[in-house]
């Protein structure tokens, strides 16, 4: 264990932060989102080609969405977009539990992704900002092990939490991703 205490005490705190952030988002995002489709159909009236949109928009908005996260980090900084994409995906979670008009659930999916083409590449960009050279592959493969052990645990809790019926995955991943935000502005 000392080993592992040593391992993140060696990265700057932003660093560490964002790393253990990203387990817990992706253990939260990997709870809710791939029962989204599930949830759709059991909690609105939505016909199926329409849950299949509302679901894949978000991969669309995210393709776009990257250019201008970029851009802006680049003109406001990195912590700037990492918060309010963090708070604005924290919204757009709590929105999917309450919503069920299809245009707003539309424009969540849409958010979600601009959410996320948002944060992780900032995310990345600002670890290896507060990193040395030297280190970063070492970094960014232990940024992929977080990622990788929180998309193995998320989808099992969403299934104990509901498995697409219950709003409770998508609020609780709101309410990580709120958290995310505020452990990383220490």
């Amino acid at each position: 264990m000392n080993r592992i205490q040593l391992l993140f005490r060696s990265y700057h705190p932003i660093v560490t932060s964002l790393l253990f952030g990203q387990m817990i988002s992706r253990i939260a995002m990997s709870m809710s989102m791939p029962f989204l489709a599930l949830y759709l159909a059991k909690n609105t009236d939505m016909s199926a080609a329409m849950i299949g949109f509302v679901a894949g928009a978000g991969s669309l908005a995210g393709t776009f969405g990257g250019f201008i996260g970029g851009a802006l980090s680049d003109r406001c900084g990195r912590r700037l977009i990492m918060f309010i994409s963090l708070f604005a995906w924290s919204a757009v979670f709590i929105g999917f539990a309450f919503f069920k008009q299809p245009a707003l659930l539309l424009l969540l999916s849409l958010l979600n992704g601009i959410c996320r083409s948002w944060f992780e590449p900032v995310s990345q960009v600002l670890m290896g900002d507060l990193t040395e050279p030297e280190r970063r592959f070492k970094l960014y493969s232990l940024r992929y092990l977080m990622g990788n052990v929180g998309v193995a645990i998320g989808p099992l809790l969403g299934v104990y939490l509901g498995v697409g019926s219950s709003p409770l995955p998508f609020l609780v991943t709101g309410l990580i991703s709120c958290s995310t935000a505020a452990s990383c502005s220490r």
